[in-house]
């Protein structure tokens, strides 16, 4: 018997372990790399995965969150502090997906958009992406109708 490949996560899953410390299944590399373009399509797809599973409220409370770490960057600039809240978002997604299973296709990639984000050489315009990519969701959510 073959041993399996990658590593075991938290929870006991396997995954593949990735350059930087993940393989993301929405993304194909960190936020930094991937083209504006292909993460609006990403957003389009998942929002339609997300149409009927999911109520608006439950996609305006994350943006909520995700609109204050904007505001912060816009006024402050500081990385140390934003990978700060950044990271603390990954347990509220946790919590999120606990609570109800339905936003577990939603939590899981807003977690790999966080990871992807924490992870990428490029941090100013990682997270440039990781607001374009959450906005692209809220609107194609909207556009495509919700519960």
């Amino acid at each position: 018997m073959s041993k399996p490949s990658g590593n075991i996560n938290s929870r006991g899953k396997q995954y593949e372990k990735g350059r930087g410390g993940h393989v993301s299944k929405c993304f194909s590399a960190t936020l930094d790399k991937v083209p504006i373009e292909n993460l609006i399509v990403i957003a389009e797809k998942q929002a339609l995965r997300y149409k009927n599973n999911i109520k608006a409220n439950q996609i305006r409370n994350f943006y909520g969150a995700v609109n204050k770490l904007k505001i912060l960057y816009d006024r402050d600039r500081n990385d140390s502090q934003l990978k700060e809240q950044l990271v603390l978002l990954l347990p509220q997604l946790a919590y999120a997906g606990g609570r109800n299973s339905k936003t577990k296709p939603f939590t899981k990639c807003m977690d790999e958009a966080v990871r992807s984000t924490l992870e990428a050489g490029d941090l100013k315009k990682a997270i440039k992406h990781f607001f374009v990519f959450v906005e692209s969701i809220v609107a194609y959510h909207k556009f495509y109708g919700d519960k």
